[in-house]
C-alpha cells in the first residue's frame, strides 16, 4: 500500500498540509486527541524557509496558541541550479566537505593536471597517453583563475552523476569511437573527478555532501520501522536518493508523502508522453519532474490521493501545457481561459518593468494583512524591484538577487584588492569611496584627511612613478599647491592638511602592503594577508561578518600551495563573492523578493511573477561543460532541458494563485526580446480577447509607473544667456579670456561670475597644459640670463624636463622630439638677438581703461611671451605654442585677440619696465613637430599688424561696453563655428541639448 497525495495550485499548500495533518487524512488515526502525538512525527520539507511557514501555519490551523510541533526537517533536495545540497540529517559518519572546500581542492587537482602537460594537448595515442606540442603552451588551467572555473564544472558534474545515482566508472564506459576522438582527452581530464578526487576523500578522512546524503537516506530508511509518523512534502525527488526516500515513506505503514501540484486532470495519453516521451520536449513539461518521481518509485498517478479540487484555472493551465503532440485535442475539450485575476504588463523596458512590478506589490500593502511576492528567476529583475520599492520606505528581503559582492562589505573588500593590485590614484580614490574605510580614525578626522588626500595629492600631477614612490608623489603634490595655475580648492589646502593627506597615503599604502608582498605566493597566503588588510583599512570597526567569515573559510580551504597573483586572486575573489548569498537583514513581513525555489511551497495573497522572456524565464538550456546530448543520454542523466520544465511548473504553480500579475519587457539591455514560451501558450487557448482583458489589468501598473516618473512636457532647451546683476560683472580680464568672451561669453559667466572651475581629474597625466608651462619656464630661464649657447639651454632643459623624463615611455617617445625643438629654438633665438637689442620675457601687462557705457574701470592684463624692441623702435611680439596655433583668418576677424591686444597694450605703455612702441609684426613660434618648428608669421592682406590690432582694441571697448548695458547676456557659443572644442561648461550650458534643437530648426 502506497499513500500519496497532492495538493493542487489551487490550493495553499502549506495550510491545506496542517489541516490535513491535524484531520488525520494523511496517516489515519493520526494525530488523534492526544495534543503531544504530533511531536512523535518527523516532517521533510524542502527549505527552512518552507519549514519555518509550515510551522507557523499548523499553530494556526490548530486553532491553538501554542502547540506541541514534529520534527520538521528542510530536506534539501539538490538541485543544480540552485548550488546548494542541504543534509537530511547529521551523523557520526566522517564528515561532509564543505563547498568552498571542494572547489579549492578540486581547483588544485585541475591545476596540476594542467601543469604536468608539457606543451599543447594534440591527441591521445593508442596507448590512451596524450601527446602534446613543447612548441605550443599549454592552455588547460593555465591561470589559477581558469582552475577555479574548470573546478566549477567539474563540482556541477559530480553533482549531476550524483543526484541521477549514477557512478562515474560509467564513464569510461561510453563508446569512444562513436565520439570525436578529443572525447578521450576530456575522459583523461575527468580522471580528476571519479580517480583523484575520491582518493583524495579517502586520504583526508571527508565524504563528499552528496555521497554523505545517500548514506543519511539509507539510515533513514532503515528506521523507517521505528520511528513515528513520517511525511515528506513539497519535493520533486530530484535527488536520486531522495525519490528513494519518498518511495520508502510513501510505502510505510506510518507514512505519507505530499506532492505539489500533481496534474490528476491530464488525460492518460498526454500523460505518457510526458512520462515515457523520449524527445527533448518531453522534459520541458511542467510535470515532467513528478512524472519522473512516480516512475522511479512505482506509483501509477492513479494511485494519488487528491487534497482539495482543481478550479477552472488549474484545469485551463493543464490544457494549456499539455505536451505539443496533443494540442489538437484543443479542439475538442477547448476549457474556458479563467484567468480574470491575472493582469500582465508588457513593458517597454527593464527599468519600465520593475517599476510596474513594484507597483503591484506596494498596492497590496494598502489592504491590511495582504501579502505579495516577487518571484523571478532573474538576479537583475530582483535588484531593480528591490532598488525601487525604497521610493516608498519599504526595504524588501531579497533572497533572489543579491550578492555578497554588492554589498557594502563586498565591495569594500574588493576595492581593497584592486587598490592593492594597482596602487594608483584612481584606485585609491576609489576605495576612498568606501564608508568603511577609516584606517584606524575617528570619522571627522578620516574625512578631513580624504579631503586633503584627494584633492592634494591624487588631482596633482605626479610624477612618472605615481603612487610607486610615495616621497616623490608627496612632494610633487606639495609642489603642486603652490603652483600659481593650481585650482583655488587645491591652493587652499594649509600643511596641516597636506600633512593630514600624506599620513593617510601612507597607511593606505601599508595597510595593503601584506596583500601586495604576498603576490605570486600560495593562495593561503593571499587569503590571509586579505583579512589583514581589511582589518586594518576598516580599523577600529570590522570590515564585515560576512567578508570575515568567507576570508576564513577559504584560507582553510586553499591548503598548501596553490601559487598565484594578485591578477588571479581578484578574478577568483570576485567569482566567490558573486556565488554567496550575503545574510541580508529581514525586510518588510508581507513583502518578500523569491527565488524560484524558495517560492514553489511558500503561499502569498499576490504573486508578481517577473521575467516572462525566452532566456529568462524558462531560461536558456545550459549545456554540460563536458558531455554532449547524447553522452548524457547514454549515461542516464536527464537531458538539460530539465531545467525549462522545472521553470514550467514553478510557473503554473504560482499562476494557481488567484491574484497574479505576469511582467515582461519588451527589450532588455538594449536588444529585443521573445516573449515566453509561457506565454504563448496561455494566448493560444485563451485567446485574443481574454489576453487584451489581460493586458487591459497590466496597463493600470503600467500608467502609474509612467506617470511616476513622467516629467511636464517641456519645450526644447533655448540657448542659455544669463543676465547678471552689474555688481557681479568681471571688471578685470587677461586677453586670452577676452578671447573667451568673444567665442563663448557663458565660460566667462561661469568662471569669473558663478566662480566655477572644474577640478583636475584624479590620476591625471601628462596635460598639455602641463608640458606647455615645463617649455615656457625653460625658454623663460634661458632667455633672461646668457650665455645663450647650445650647451647652456640643454642644460636648462634636462634640468626641467627631468621629472618627466623618469618616465622611460616619455623619455624613448617625446624627448627625442623636444630635442629636435629645442634646436629649433636655438636657430631662431639667435637669429632674432643679432636683429632685437632689447628682449622682454615672460612681461606682466596691464592697462585700466574707462568704459563710456557707464565711466566704469576695467582692468586688461596679459603675460607677453616675448616682446623684442628692433633697433628702429619697431616691436615684435611673439608666443610660444606647444600645440597648434590659431589660423590666420580666426586671427583676423577677431577670434583670437591675444597678440594684437599685446601690441594695444604695448602701444599704450601697458607693459612696466617697456617703452611704449609700435608692434610691425607678431609670431606664433610652434615648437615640436615634423621639423622642430616653425614661425608662423601673422601677416594679413588687407591691413597691416598694427592696423588690425588697433581694430581689435576699438572692437574690444565696444564689447566691453556693451556689457555694461544691464540688458546683455552672456550667451552660450553664440559662434559655435570658432569654438573648436567642447569646453569645461558645455554640459552646465545644455549645449548637446539646445544645439540639437537649433541644426533641427
Amino acid at each position: 500500500m502506497t499513500r500519496l497525495f497532492t495538493i493542487p495550485a489551487a490550493a495553499p499548500f502549506l495550510p491545506t498540509l496542517a489541516r490535513a495533518l491535524l484531520d488525520g487524512r494523511l496517516i489515519p488515526g493520526f494525530p488523534g486527541p492526544d495534543p503531544l502525538a504530533l511531536a512523535e512525527a518527523t516532517l521533510y520539507l524542502p527549505t527552512q524557509r518552507a519549514a519555518r511557514a509550515f510551522a507557523e501555519a499548523l499553530v494556526a490551523a490548530s486553532g491553538r496558541p501554542s502547540l506541541a510541533l514534529p520534527r520538521i526537517v528542510p530536506l534539501g533536495a539538490f538541485a543544480a541550479e540552485e548550488g546548494e545540497f542541504a543534509e537530511i540529517v547529521a551523523f557520526d559518519d566522517p564528515p561532509a566537505v564543505g563547498d568552498l572546500q571542494r572547489r579549492m581542492t578540486l581547483a588544485r587537482l585541475v591545476a596540476a593536471w594542467g601543469k604536468q602537460l608539457k606543451g599543447a594537448i594534440r591527441r591521445v595515442g593508442a596507448d590512451g597517453r596524450l601527446e602534446t606540442d613543447d612548441s605550443e603552451p599549454s592552455l588547460v588551467a593555465a591561470a589559477p583563475a581558469e582552475a577555479l572555473r574548470l573546478a566549477g564544472d567539474l563540482a556541477a558534474l559530480i553533482d549531476d552523476m550524483r543526484i541521477e545515482g549514477i557512478g562515474f566508472e560509467k564513464l569510461a564506459t561510453l563508446a569512444g569511437d562513436a565520439f570525436d576522438p578529443y572525447w578521450r582527452i576530456t575522459l583523461e581530464f575527468l580522471k580528476i573527478a571519479f580517480e583523484a578526487w575520491p582518493a583524495w576523500l579517502a586520504e583526508q578522512g571527508l565524504s563528499d555532501r552528496a555521497e554523505r546524503t545517500e548514506r543519511a537516506v539509507a539510515r533513514e530508511i532503515a528506521e523507517l520501522p521505528k520511528r513515528g509518523p513520517t511525511i515528506v512534502a513539497g519535493s520533486t525527488g530530484a535527488n536520486a536518493a531522495t525519490a528513494r526516500l519518498i518511495g520508502a515513506v510513501a510505502r510505510a505503514q506510518n507514512g505519507a508523502v505530499v506532492l505539489r501540484d500533481l496534474d490528476m486532470d491530464l488525460d492518460e495519453a498526454a500523460w505518457r508522453l510526458i512520462a515515457e516521451g523520449e524527445d527533448a520536449t518531453a522534459p520541458t513539461h511542467p510535470q515532467a519532474m513528478l512524472a519522473r518521481l512516480l516512475s522511479s518509485i512505482g506509483v501509477a498517478r492513479g494511485e494519488v490521493t487528491k487534497l482539495g479540487e482543481a478550479d477552472a484555472r488549474a484545469r485551463f493551465l493543464t490544457e494549456a501545457m499539455r505536451p505539443a503532440e496533443s494540442t489538437h485535442f484543443w479542439a475538442e475539450r477547448k476549457p474556458e481561459p479563467a484567468l480574470d485575476g491575472v493582469a500582465l504588463i508588457e513593458a517597454e523596458n527593464e527599468a519600465e518593468e520593475a517599476l510596474a512590478a513594484a507597483i503591484a506589490l506596494r498596492e497590496t500593502l494598502e489592504a491590511p494583512g495582504r501579502t505579495a511576492a516577487l518571484v523571478t528567476p532573474d538576479p537583475k529583475i530582483a535588484r531593480r524591484v528591490a532598488a525601487e520599492m525604497t521610493r516608498w520606505g519599504v526595504d524588501v528581503e531579497n533572497s533572489a538577487g543579491a550578492t555578497l559582492g554588492a554589498t557594502q562589505e563586498g565591495v569594500f573588500a574588493r576595492l581593497a584588492v584592486a587598490a592593492a593590485r594597482e596602487f594608483t590614484p584612481a584606485a585609491v580614490a576609489a576605495l576612498l569611496g568606501s564608508p568603511l574605510l577609516r584606517v584606524g580614525r575617528e570619522p571627522e578626522a578620516y574625512g578631513a584627511a580624504a579631503r586633503a588626500l584627494e584633492l592634494g595629492v591624487l588631482r596633482a600631477a605626479l610624477p612618472a612613478s605615481g603612487l610607486a614612490d610615495l616621497d616623490a608623489a608627496c612632494a610633487a603634490a606639495r609642489a603642486a599647491v603652490e603652483d600659481r595655475h593650481a585650482h583655488p580648492a587645491v591652493r587652499s589646502l594649509r600643511g596641516e592638511d597636506l600633512a593630514a593627506a600624506e599620513a593617510l597615503l601612507r597607511d593606505l599604502a601599508a595597510a595593503l602592503a601584506p596583500l601586495g608582498a604576498a603576490d605570486g605566493g600560495p593562495l593561503a597566503g593571499l587569503v590571509a594577508a586579505h583579512a589583514r588588510a581589511l582589518q586594518a583599512l576598516a580599523a577600529p570597526e570590522p570590515p564585515g561578518e560576512a567578508i570575515t567569515a568567507l576570508l576564513d573559510e577559504w584560507a582553510l580551504a586553499a591548503g598548501e600551495g596553490f601559487n598565484c597573483g594578485l591578477a588571479d586572486y581578484a578574478e577568483m575573489f570576485e567569482t566567490l563573492v558573486a556565488e554567496r548569498a550575503p545574510p541580508g537583514p529581514r525586510g518588510h513581513p508581507r513583502v518578500a523578493i523569491l527565488g524560484l525555489l524558495e517560492a514553489r511551497l511558500l503561499d502569498f495573497d499576490r504573486f508578481v511573477l517577473a521575467g516572462l522572456d525566452e532566456t529568462v524565464w524558462p531560461p536558456a538550456a545550459r549545456t554540460d561543460a563536458f558531455l554532449n546530448r547524447q553522452m548524457r543520454a547514454d549515461l542516464g542523466l536527464t537531458p538539460p532541458e530539465r531545467r525549462l520544465g522545472q521553470t514550467a511548473q514553478d510557473f503554473v504553480a504560482a499562476l494557481g494563485t488567484p491574484d497574479v500579475v505576469l511582467t515582461r519587457s519588451k527589450k532588455r539591455d538594449g536588444s529585443p526580446t521573445v516573449a515566453s514560451r509561457f506565454l504563448r501558450r496561455i494566448e493560444a487557448l485563451a485567446g485574443e480577447t481574454a489576453m487584451a482583458q489581460m493586458n487591459g489589468r497590466g496597463r493600470h501598473y503600467l500608467e502609474l509607473a509612467r506617470f511616476l516618473d513622467r516629467a511636464e512636457p517641456t519645450p526644447p532647451a533655448s540657448r542659455p544667456m544669463p543676465v547678471p546683476p552689474m555688481e557681479l560683472r568681471p571688471q578685470r580680464l587677461s586677453v586670452t579670456r577676452v578671447e573667451t568672451l568673444r567665442r563663448d561669453p557663458y565660460a566667462i559667466y561661469a568662471e569669473q561670475i558663478l566662480r566655477l572651475r572644474p577640478l583636475p581629474p584624479v590620476g591625471q597625466g601628462l596635460t598639455a597644459a602641463a608640458l606647455g608651462n615645463v617649455w615656457h619656464d625653460v625658454l623663460e630661464a634661458y632667455a633672461k640670463v646668457g650665455p645663450w649657447t647650445r650647451a647652456r639651454l640643454a642644460e636648462i632643459a634636462e634640468a626641467a624636463f627631468a621629472p618627466l623624463n623618469a618616465d622611460a615611455t616619455f623619455r624613448a617617445l617625446r624627448w627625442p622630439r623636444i630635442v629636435e625643438a629645442l634646436e629649433f629654438f636655438f636657430a631662431f633665438d639667435a637669429e632674432r638677438r643679432a636683429a632685437a637689442p632689447r628682449i622682454f620675457i615672460e612681461a606682466e601687462g596691464k592697462l585700466t581703461l574707462e568704459l563710456v557705457a557707464d565711466g566704469s574701470p576695467f582692468t586688461l592684463t596679459a603675460r607677453a611671451d616675448r616682446i623684442e624692441i628692433g633697433r628702429d623702435g619697431l616691436a615684435t611680439v611673439i608666443d610660444y605654442k606647444t600645440g597648434a596655433p590659431p589660423g590666420l583668418r580666426e586671427v583676423e576677424v577677431g577670434f583670437a585677440p591675444q597678440l594684437t591686444l599685446e601690441a594695444a597694450l604695448l602701444k599704450r605703455g601697458g607693459f612696466p619696465g617697456v617703452d611704449p612702441a609700435e608692434t610691425a609684426e607678431a609670431i606664433y613660434l610652434k615648437l615640436g613637430g615634423a621639423e622642430g618648428g616653425k614661425a608662423r608669421y601673422l601677416k594679413f592682406k588687407e591691413a597691416s599688424f598694427a592696423e588690425v590690432a588697433e581694430r581689435h582694441f576699438d572692437e574690444l571697448m565696444k564689447l566691453l561696453n556693451a556689457y555694461r548695458d544691464r540688458t546683455r547676456g552672456y550667451a552660450s557659443r553664440p559662434f559655435a563655428k570658432f569654438v573648436a572644442r567642447g569646453t569645461d561648461y558645455d554640459h552646465l550650458a545644455r549645449v548637446a541639448e539646445w544645439a540639437l534643437a537649433e541644426d533641427e530648426t
